[in-house]
C-alpha cells in the first residue's frame, strides 16, 4: 500500500514538473517577444529623438543667423546715432559760436553808434558853444562901452547931456527900427533852418538815431535865436549895415549833402517801381560818410533781386556809385563783375578784385560796383573782410554797391535773412559756418530789394537789358 502511494506522488511530481516546465517556456517566449517589441520601441524612438536633434540644430542655426543680423543691425543703428551725436554735438558748438559772434557784432554795432553820435553831437553843439560864446563877449563888450558913456555923459553939463541923450535916443529908434527889419530876416532864416532841420530828423531817424538828442539840439537853437534877436534891439546899426554883412559860405560837406539828395531825388523818379524802403536804406547807408570828416565805416549796400531783374540792380548800383563819386567831384566809381571770374581760380579772383578796388580808391574814387557777388568762386568772397570790415576797412570814406541775384524770380517777403539764406547756400559748399557769418554780418548790414521796372524805364535811364 505504501509503496503504490509513493508511485502515485512520484508520478504527481513529475506530472507537476512538466507542467511547470511548459509554464516557464511559455513565459520565456512571451518575455521573448515583449522584449523584441520594446526593442523595436526603442529603435524608433531613437529615429525620432534623431529626427529632433537635426530639427532643433536647424531651429539653432536659423536663430544663430538672425540673432548676429539683428545684432549687426543694431550695431549699425548704434554707430549711426553715435555720428548723429558727434554733428549734433559739432552743431552746438558752431551755434555757439556764431551766438558768440553776434553778440560781439551787436557790441560793436552799438559802441560805433555810440560813438558816431557822440561825434555828431559835438559836431553839432561845438559851433553852438562857440557862438553863444562870441554873443556873451559881444554883450559884455557893448555893456562896458555903455557904461563908459553913461560916464562921460554925467561930467558933460545938462545940455550936453540932453543932446547925447537925444542921439542915443535917435540911434536907439534907428536901431530898433534896423532891429525889426532883421528880426523878419531871422524869421525867415529860422523857418528855412526849422525845415532843414526837420529835413536833419528825419535823416537822423532813417539812421536809426536817437531822437531825444534832436529833440536837445532843436530846444537849444530855438533858445540861442531867442537869444540873439533880443540881444540884436542893442546892437548898433553900423554894426549891421549891408557893407559889413557877409552872406554865408556853405560847406564843402553842405555842397556834397545838397548834391547827393537831389541827385537820389532824380533816381527816385527814374526808377519809379523801387519801393521807399529801398531808397531809405541807401540814404541811411551813404550819409555817414559824406556828412561825417572821419567815417567809422564804408558805406555797404546789398541790391538783392531775383532771377530776371538783374538788369535793373546793375543798373542801378552803377548810377548810385556815379552819383556818389559825382556828389565828391571824384574820380570814376569801379565796377567789377563776378561772373566774368566764376570759373577761375578763387585766389586769383580775389587778387583781380583786390586790384581793382584798390587802384580806383587810391586814385581818388568814392566808390565801387561788384556785381553777382553770388557768382564768385570758392574763398574768394573772403576779401570782404577787408573792403567791409566795420572797424579796420582801409578805406572808410567809400561807398561798396554790391548786387545778389536768388535763383527764384520771387523775392519772397524782402526780409534780410532771404539774402543770407541765399548766400549761405552758394558759399556754403566753400566756406565753413564760422566764416559765413561773420561775413554775412560784414555786407547784409544794409539790405535792400530791387523791384522789376518796365523796358521803357530801363531804356529810358540806358540800362542794357539781359537776354534769358
Amino acid at each position: 500500500m505504501e509503496e503504490k502511494k509513493e508511485d502515485k506522488n512520484d508520478d504527481h511530481t513529475s506530472n507537476d514538473v512538466e507542467e511547470s516546465t511548459d509554464g516557464n517556456q511559455l513565459l520565456q517566449d512571451s518575455h521573448a517577444t515583449r522584449l523584441q517589441q520594446v526593442e523595436s520601441e526603442i529603435q524608433d524612438l531613437r529615429k525620432d529623438i534623431g529626427s529632433l536633434q537635426e530639427q532643433l540644430q536647424g531651429h539653432l542655426r536659423s536663430m544663430k543667423t538672425a540673432v548676429k543680423e539683428e545684432f549687426g543691425h543694431l550695431m549699425e543703428e548704434e554707430k549711426k546715432l553715435s555720428q548723429q551725436r558727434d554733428v549734433d554735438a559739432s552743431r552746438v558748438q558752431q551755434l555757439e559760436s556764431e551766438v558768440q559772434d553776434l553778440r560781439k557784432y551787436i557790441q560793436e554795432q552799438l559802441q560805433g553808434h555810440l560813438s558816431g553820435m557822440k561825434m555828431v553831437a559835438k559836431e553839432e553843439f561845438s559851433p553852438l558853444m562857440e557862438e553863444e560864446k562870441k554873443s556873451l563877449v559881444t554883450g559884455q563888450r557893448m555893456q562896458v562901452e555903455m557904461n563908459a558913456m553913461k560916464l562921460s555923459v554925467e561930467t558933460k553939463n545938462k545940455n550936453e547931456l540932453d543932446a547925447v541923450s537925444e542921439n542915443l535916443q535917435q540911434q536907439v529908434n534907428t536901431a530898433r527900427h534896423t532891429s525889426m527889419g532883421l528880426q523878419q530876416k531871422l524869421e525867415t532864416i529860422r523857418h528855412d533852418f526849422s525845415q532843414q532841420l526837420n529835413v536833419m530828423q528825419g535823416r537822423i531817424k532813417t539812421a536809426q538815431s536817437l531822437s531825444f538828442l534832436n529833440f536837445c539840439i532843436l530846444i537849444v537853437l530855438i533858445i540861442l535865436l531867442a537869444f540873439v534877436v533880443v540881444n540884436l534891439t542893442t546892437v548898433d546899426s553900423g554894426f549891421w549895415s549891408p557893407s559889413k554883412r557877409q552872406p554865408p559860405v556853405k560847406s564843402d560837406k553842405e555842397v556834397v549833402v545838397k548834391h547827393f539828395t537831389h541827385g537820389i531825388d532824380e533816381l527816385r523818379g527814374a526808377f519809379p517801381g523801387q519801393s521807399e524802403r529801398l531808397w531809405r536804406i541807401i540814404e541811411a547807408a551813404t550819409f555817414p560818410v559824406i556828412e561825417e570828416d572821419n567815417p567809422s565805416h564804408p558805406a555797404v549796400i546789398l541790391l538783392v533781386t531775383g532771377k530776371g531783374s538783374e538788369s535793373v540792380a546793375e543798373c542801378l548800383a552803377v548810377r548810385y556809385a556815379a552819383l556818389v563819386s559825382k556828389s565828391f567831384s571824384a574820380a570814376s566809381h569801379a565796377t567789377f563783375n563776378c561772373e566774368s571770374y566764376a570759373d577761375s581760380d578763387p585766389d586769383d579772383a580775389k587778387r583781380q578784385l583786390d586790384s581793382v578796388l584798390t587802384g580806383a580808391f587810391d586814385a581818388g574814387s568814392k566808390s565801387g560796383v561788384v556785381l553777382q557777388v553770388e557768382k564768385f568762386p570758392g574763398q574768394a568772397p573772403m576779401i570782404f573782410y577787408r573792403f567791409a570790415d566795420n572797424d579796420n576797412a582801409p578805406y572808410k570814406d567809400v561807398a561798396i554797391v554790391l548786387t545778389l541775384t536768388l535763383e527764384s524770380t520771387d523775392t519772397g517777403s524782402e526780409k534780410d535773412n532771404v539774402a543770407y539764406n541765399e548766400l549761405r547756400k552758394v558759399w556754403g559748399s566753400s566756406l565753413d559756418v564760422d566764416k559765413v557769418e561773420p561775413l554775412l554780418s560784414r555786407i547784409g548790414n544794409s539790405v535792400a530789394f530791387v523791384r522789376p521796372e518796365t523796358r521803357h524805364t530801363l531804356s529810358e535811364n540806358g540800362c542794357q537789358t539781359r537776354r534769358q
